[in-house]
């Protein structure tokens, strides 16, 4: 369980969660891909809790605009240099 603690909230919001759909995961990330997994699940006996669910789209959001401020750095360093 110790992979998913990327943030206090994830970690409070999806406890249950984990215990239900992701126990036993390990580590290596295998925990957040699981909950990812479960946050796009129709069924709803094989989806995440609402509280859960938000705090999986908010880590996602967060990793897509660090990806992306990156992205745009590295643009802009390589301007600067050429």
């Amino acid at each position: 369980m110790q992979d998913y603690r990327v943030t206090p909230e994830l970690m409070t919001s999806c406890a249950e969660d984990v215990d239900r759909f992701c126990k036993g995961k390990g580590t290596n990330g295998k925990t957040i891909h699981c909950l990812m997994d479960h946050a796009q699940r129709r069924n709803a006996e094989e989806k995440l809790s609402s509280t859960c669910r938000v705090q999986v789209n908010n880590l996602f959001c967060l990793k897509f605009v660090m990806f992306s401020l990156m992205y745009y750095l590295n643009e802009l360093y390589c301007k600067l240099l050429f």
